[in-house]
């Protein structure tokens, strides 16, 4: 009987005190209680803010493809070949200060802007280069987010 009283104790006991609260968990956490996520007929609440660290794949596609020689830097390999990592490699990071640097065009500030805003900024910079062309942007970003019992979870 005493034995049967100790293990009903024991089972209340880790039954009340296993459970991990809400507070531990990263991903369970809303910084800002006034923030719902987005549905998916919510466009507007997929719009990515750059910011320095993004890295950026752009390419400027002209009509003429001698002209482009030395704004693209995979043009400029004699095997092109298009692959996950070749357009990584191929890829511009968003410095400190927010800017880009790209060969000819130079320094483009985009910190603060969508991926499309900054698609017309550099458009609008590679027109007094390069006429008749078109501006490719894509996002390149990795993010793994990490969630269980792990040493570190979160976003990286």
């Amino acid at each position: 009987m005493r034995s049967y009283k100790l293990v009903i104790i024991c089972i209340t006991f880790f039954a009340l005190f296993s459970c991990t609260s809400e507070k531990n968990f990263i991903y369970l956490q809303n910084k800002n209680n006034n923030i719902t996520p987005p549905t998916l007929n919510d466009s507007a609440g997929f719009d990515y803010i750059l910011k320095p660290g993004d890295v950026l794949y752009i390419k400027v596609v002209p009509l003429d493809q001698n002209s482009a020689f030395s704004v693209n830097t995979e043009s400029n390999n004699v095997n092109n070949y298009t692959s996950d990592l070749s357009v990584y490699v191929n890829s511009y990071n968003v410095d400190d200060s927010g800017y880009v640097r790209m060969p000819v065009i130079g320094k483009v500030q985009i910190k603060g802007l969508t991926i499309s805003k900054s698609q017309e900024i550099i458009q609008k910079t590679v027109d007094a280069f390069l006429k008749n062309s078109l501006v490719v942007v894509k996002l390149m970003n990795f993010n793994i987010t990490v969630l269980g019992e792990v040493i570190r979870p979160g976003i990286y």
